[in-house]
């Protein structure tokens, strides 16, 4: 896409990558990153705050849920089972490992966050990541 003469294009680095963008554009995914995650929500000396707001953190929990997504579809296909206690080994030692790293990553946003009430209407996956380990269990 071609940029107006007008505008001039900025690099910013979002997360761990470095964008090529307009100058509203920057402005604008500033004031969307300030508004949704800002610095006073979490402590600052905790280390399950240190851990979280690292990039690397994000990556990893990310790869395990694109990795998810996946093994549902091949638990769909390849388990006949009709519950996970009637299941192969396999997939219920998948399932454990998947429930841990979400109750884990749980864990730690909440030991994060300074308000606790703030966690669940902060960011709208907190609640609905509690609802769904609750229902896990």
């Amino acid at each position: 896409s071609r940029l107006l003469a007008q505008e001039s294009i900025v690099l910013v680095y979002f997360g761990p990558e470095l964008v090529i963008v307009t100058e509203a554009t920057a402005a604008t995914m500033q004031e969307h990153v300030s508004l949704n995650m800002p610095q006073e929500t979490f402590y600052s000396n905790n280390f399950a705050a240190k851990i979280i707001v690292t990039p690397a953190y994000h990556n990893v929990i990310l790869g395990f849920a694109f990795s998810f997504l996946v093994w549902i579809g091949v638990d769909v296909d390849s388990n006949a089972a009709s519950s996970l206690l009637d299941a192969a080994p396999i997939f219920q030692a998948v399932w454990i490992v998947y429930f841990l790293v979400f109750l884990v990553d749980l864990v730690l946003k909440f030991a994060a966050f300074k308000n606790k009430v703030q966690f669940f209407y902060q960011d709208a996956f907190n609640l609905f990541l509690t609802v769904a380990l609750a229902c896990g269990m």
